[in-house]
């Protein structure tokens, strides 16, 4: 990183950096942006690291890291101060943040028109591929209707999603040729040549999107909970799950078939677990791993029994507390999730847990498991906190 005005510096008998920085993060659609301060003159620039990789180095107060195609995944930054001597100095991390946008589709490939109540989009050359709409307004409110053009002659429009608009953004994702848009939840692409939108007030616009890829969330409200009774989810005996069972539960958007859910955990360590300072879990005052337990995807089971991607998946794992406690004895832990109650034991910070979803190219396999999305960390929270939870055959309560 060194240049001629650092040479120049030393020669000049410059001081080297002995202050501190602090660096936040923001996200606006795939980019991640990072703003440094605490810096001075004596600063050359900083070396910006990745989930601990280096990616580049600024001599600016800010830096912005372009993800790509990256999306519905986290990240972790840290700027690592470099002084004009050539000295690295203490690294500041930046709070952890979350790539999550909507895929919209190049509007310059389609003209927009409005009449009434509604909104078409028009393809200018050739039939494009449309997976769902954003309808993006004030207070909107009603029902909206959307149909589409697979051939630019043809007279007639198929229905492919209806929905209600809410809020001051709405996204719609079209569902399967002959489901019925009201009920069926499965994400369905189409190459057309118009998309109309009707329901709309004249305030609304209408953007077009492409499929934005899998998605993992932890349920609002309820991210950990106990089971309120027992519940059966097949028909061999050991397929139920006893009440008062500590549950983590989430929503999703892929496909049960060949997307799997794992949870991780980060739990406090007793520092003699290792020497500090030798880049062992006991620098950072924790371990990370998966959880041990299983997980099971729920989807609505459309008429003809076949499941595709769904856009409002339910997704729920139960933890194995007995294995975490043998695990945890063997690798310094010095907190554990009470067996019979679920409750968070020892001292020590509480621990972290974050969601995981992965997909893979072959149903019941796991040798093309590749990551797509992943939640932020979230605190566990307090064993009097626990909701009780209440599944039925039509959702949660």
């Amino acid at each position: 990183y060194l240049n001629d005005d650092a040479y120049a510096y030393r020669l000049n008998n410059g001081a080297g950096f002995t202050g501190t920085i602090s660096v936040s993060a923001q996200t606006e659609e795939n980019k991640a942006s990072l703003t440094i301060t605490g810096g001075d003159d004596s600063v050359l620039g900083y070396e910006i690291r990745r989930n601990g990789q280096p990616i580049g180095f600024t001599t600016e107060d800010s830096y912005t890291d372009n993800l790509g195609s990256a999306n519905n995944l986290t990240y972790q930054y840290t700027a690592i101060p470099v002084d004009r001597l050539g000295n690295l100095g203490s690294g500041a991390a930046a709070n952890e943040v979350r790539i999550a946008w909507d895929a919209a589709i190049d509007p310059s490939l389609y003209a927009m028109a409005q009449d009434g109540d509604a909104v078409t989009a028009t393809m200018r050359d050739r039939a494009v591929a449309v997976t769902g709409v954003k309808i993006t307004g004030t207070a909107l409110s009603g029902t909206y209707t959307v149909e589409i053009k697979a051939n630019a002659a043809s007279q007639s429009w198929v229905k492919v999603k209806e929905g209600t608009l809410s809020g001051d953004s709405t996204v719609g994702y079209f569902t399967k040729p002959g489901a019925d848009p009201a009920k069926d939840s499965r994400i369905w692409t189409y190459d057309v040549t118009a998309v109309r939108v009707t329901g709309l007030s004249g305030a609304a616009q209408v953007t077009l999107l492409d499929y934005p890829g899998d998605r993992v969330d932890f349920y609002p409200g309820a991210a950990v909970g106990r089971l309120q009774a027992e519940y059966r989810y097949g028909d061999k005996p050991d397929e139920v799950i006893p009440a008062g069972t500590l549950v983590v539960l989430g929503t999703y958007r892929g496909d049960p078939a060949y997307n799997t859910v794992e949870v991780e955990v980060r739990y406090s360590t007793e520092q003699e677990a290792a020497e500090p300072g030798n880049g062992t879990d006991a620098d950072k005052g924790y371990v990370e791993r998966p959880m041990n337990g299983y997980s099971l995807l729920f989807a609505e089971v459309p008429q003809g029994g076949k499941v595709s991607d769904t856009s409002d998946g339910f997704w729920l794992f139960v933890p194995d507390l007995e294995a975490e406690k043998a695990l945890n004895a063997q690798t310094g832990v010095s907190q554990d999730l009470n067996i019979e109650t679920g409750a968070l034991e020892g001292g020590g910070n509480p621990i972290q847990i974050r969601a995981v979803f992965y997909r893979t190219d072959n149903p019941g396999s796991t040798d093309t498991k590749r990551l797509t999305s992943q939640t932020l960390w979230i605190g566990f929270p307090d064993y009097d906190s626990l909701p009780e939870i209440v599944l039925t055959g039509t959702g949660i309560q």
